[in-house]
C-alpha cells in the first residue's frame, strides 16, 4: 500500500519542480527509485538489515545506474551521449528496468539455499598452514604469467607500475597477444583474500602494501573495475573476520573516496595505458563527478538497443549462453572461432559515428533482453534474484566458517561486475579468474569433520 502515497508525493514533485521536462521520465525514476529501495526499507523496519547482504550492492547499483544517473542528467539537460540525443528513449528503458526490478526481487524472495545454521554442526576442517602454501603458490603463478606476458608480447615490466610515473612502456608491443597470460594477474585478488583468511597477512602495515601493490598493477594497465571489486571484498573480508560492521561515519567517506577515484581513474587510464603519452593526472572536480558517472551510460546504450532490437536485429537466441563454451578456446586453434557479434550490435544500435568503436557495453539484464526480449529479460532478472539470495542463505548456515566468509566477500564484490557488464561469456571469465581459485583451494585444503562421538550423540 505505500506505492499509492509514493506515487503522490512523486507526482507531487514533478508537478512542482520539472514544470513539463522530462516530467513523466522523472515520475518514473522516482517510483522506480523507491522500489529499488524497498527491500532495504522493509528489512530497517523490521531490524533485519546487514550492510553485508549482497542484496544491498545490488540496490545501491541498481539506484546508482538507473535512477541517480538518468536524474542527474535530466537536471543538467544532457541527454547526448556519443552524438545522440537519447531523450525519447528513457521512457521505454525505465519502463524496461522497473519490470528487471521487479523479477529481480520476486526472485529474491524465493528462499533457495540451505537455512540458517544448518551447516554449523557439519563445518568442515581446514588447515591454514596448507591454505598459506597455496596462497602463496598462487602468487608466484601470477607473477609468472605476468613476466610471460610481457616476455611473449614484447612489453616492459613497467606495464605494471604505472607507465609513465616509474618508467616508460618499453618494448615495440609488436608480439603476440596472449589474453589467458595478463589476465592471470586477477589471481592476486583471490590470493590476497586466501592469505588473510589463513592469517599470513596479520600487521596493517603488511596488508595495506599488498592492496596498494595490487591496485597499483590494476590501475596501470586499466582494470579499474577490478579495484572496485578488491577494495569491497578485501575490507567486507576484514569485517567478518572481525564480526563487526562499518559505521556510517567510515562508510559514506569511503564510498564517496572510491567514487572519486573510481571518477579520477576514468580519464586517468587513458595516461597509463599510453605510458604517458596521451591523457593526464590533473584532478578536476567536475571531470572527476562526470567520469565517476560516466558508467551508468549503459543505461542509454541499453535503451538504444531496445529501439533496435527486434525491429531491425533480431533476437540471439541461446548464442551467449553457447559463446561460454567457446570464448575458452583459444583462437590459434580455432581459427575461424566466430566472434559474439551481439556485442558490435550494441555500437550499431546508437548509430553515429563516434558509437561505431566506443565497445559500449549494457548491463546484465541487456543481454538478457538481446537473447527473447522482454520474456527474456524478467525471466533472467528473475534467476539472477535467486541467485545472490542463493548467496546469502549459503553464507547464513554457517556465518562463522571462514570459507564462507571469503567466498561471501568475493562473490560479492563481484556481482558489481557482473551487475553492470551484460556479456556473460566474459563475466564467467572473469568469475572462473577472480572467485574460483578461492573455491578450489578451500576445497583443496579442507576435510569432512570427523563425526561426533557417541557420547555427544545421545547427549
Amino acid at each position: 500500500m505505500w506505492i499509492l502515497p509514493a506515487a503522490l508525493a512523486c507526482g507531487w514533485v514533478v508537478a512542482r519542480y520539472a514544470q513539463g521536462f522530462m516530467g513523466r521520465e522523472t515520475l518514473l525514476c522516482l517510483l522506480l527509485g523507491g522500489i529499488i529501495l524497498a527491500p532495504a526499507a522493509v528489512r530497517m523496519a523490521t531490524g533485519t538489515f546487514d550492510l553485508f547482504e549482497p542484496m544491498v550492492l545490488v540496490t545501491g547499483l541498481y539506484f546508482l545506474y538507473f535512477v541517480v544517473g538518468p536524474l542527474v542528467r535530466f537536471s543538467m539537460d544532457d541527454m547526448v551521449f556519443v552524438g545522440r540525443n537519447f531523450e525519447a528513449a528513457y521512457a521505454r528503458g525505465l519502463l524496461a528496468v522497473l519490470v528487471v526490478v521487479l523479477s529481480l526481487w520476486a526472485g529474491y524472495a524465493v528462499p533457495v539455499g540451505p537455512p540458517p545454521g544448518s551447516a554449523a554442526a557439519l563445518r568442515r576442517r581446514w588447515d591454514p598452514a596448507a591454505a598459506r602454501r597455496m596462497g602463496w603458490g598462487l602468487v608466484l603463478l601470477a607473477l609468472v604469467f605476468m613476466l610471460l606476458w610481457a616476455r611473449i608480447a614484447g612489453r616492459s615490466l613497467g606495464t605494471f607500475f604505472l607507465p609513465g610515473l616509474f618508467g616508460s612502456m618499453g618494448g615495440g608491443g609488436d608480439g603476440p597477444d596472449i589474453p589467458y597470460l595478463v589476465l592471470a594477474i586477477e589471481w592476486f585478488t583471490p590470493a590476497l583474500l586466501v592469505l588473510v583468511i589463513a592469517g599470513a597477512l596479520r600487521g596493517l602495515g603488511s596488508r595495506a602494501a599488498a592492496v596498494l601493490l595490487i591496485t597499483i598493477v590494476y590501475v596501470s594497465i586499466g582494470f579499474r573495475y577490478r579495484v572496485v571489486i578488491l577494495w569491497i571484498a578485501f575490507s567486507m573480508l576484514l569485517y567478518l573476520k572481525a564480526g563487526k560492521r562499518p559505521r556510517l561515519a567510515v562508510l559514506v567517506p569511503a564510498g564517496l573516496g572510491a567514487f572519486m577515484f573510481v571518477g579520477w581513474l576514468a580519464w586517468a587510464r587513458l595516461f597509463f595505458r599510453s605510458g604517458g603519452a596521451n591523457g593526464g593526472l590533473a584532478f578536476n572536480f567536475g571531470d572527476v563527478v562526470q567520469g565517476g558517472l560516466s558508467d551508468t551510460r549503459v543505461f542509454e546504450t541499453f535503451g538504444a538497443v531496445m529501439q533496435v532490437v527486434p525491429q531491425h536485429v533480431d533476437y540471439v537466441g541461446f548464442d551467449p549462453l553457447a559463446y561460454l563454451f567457446i570464448l575458452p578456446i583459444p583462437r590459434f586453434l580455432w581459427p575461424e572461432k566466430p566472434l559474439p557479434m551481439w556485442l558490435y550490435d550494441i555500437g550499431g544500435s546508437i548509430g553515429t559515428a563516434e558509437s561505431a568503436n566506443l565497445g559500449a557495453a549494457v548491463p546484465h539484464f541487456g543481454e538478457y533482453y538481446f537473447m527473447f526480449g522482454w520474456p527474456g529479460m524478467a525471466l533472467g532478472s528473475f534467476l539472477f534474484g535467486m541467485g545472490v539470495r542463493w548467496l546469502w542463505r549459503w553464507y547464513q548456515a554457517d556465518p562463522g566458517d571462514p570459507w564462507r566468509q571469503l567466498l561471501l566477500a568475493i562473490n560479492t564484490g563481484f556481482l558489481f561486475q557482473a551487475v553492470i557488464r551484460g556479456y556473460l561469456a566474459q563475466v564467467f571469465q572473469e568469475w572462473c579468474f577472480i572467485v574460483l581459485p578461492a573455491i578450489v583451494i578451500m576445497r583443496m585444503c579442507t576435510r569432512p569433520a570427523p563425526p561426533p562421538a557417541a557420547g555427544n550423540a545421545n547427549a
